[in-house]
């Protein structure tokens, strides 16, 4: 059953997708504030897509599937990395295990 904006099911990976999107956003902002040379060492991300966009996404999601943050000893970091690292695998799970129609 679709409605107007959408199948539950697509309505569910989308809002899943957008909050990860959220929670990269506040990463970067948090690793600008608080962990400055990490924040640097990714490239200094930030929303305004610029022709490094790229790489800085490469070097974040390299810095967020590594254990350079859990060993970080930072509780907000920690907790931030896990959380995007639960939704991405939400994400995937959700496309691949539920059916479309």
């Amino acid at each position: 059953m679709s409605g107007h904006w959408g199948s539950p099911r697509d309505l569910t990976i989308g809002a899943v997708v957008i909050a990860y999107l959220a929670l990269i956003l506040f990463l970067w902002r948090y690793l600008r504030r608080a962990h400055e040379q990490v924040w640097k060492d990714i490239g200094g991300p930030t929303i305004v897509p610029t022709l490094d966009s790229l790489r800085q996404t490469l070097l974040t999601l390299k810095y967020l599937w590594s254990p350079s943050a859990d060993r970080s000893g930072d509780g907000m970091l920690i907790a931030i990395v896990w959380g995007i690292r639960l939704l991405f695998l939400a994400a995937v799970t959700l496309i691949i295990l539920w059916p479309r129609g």
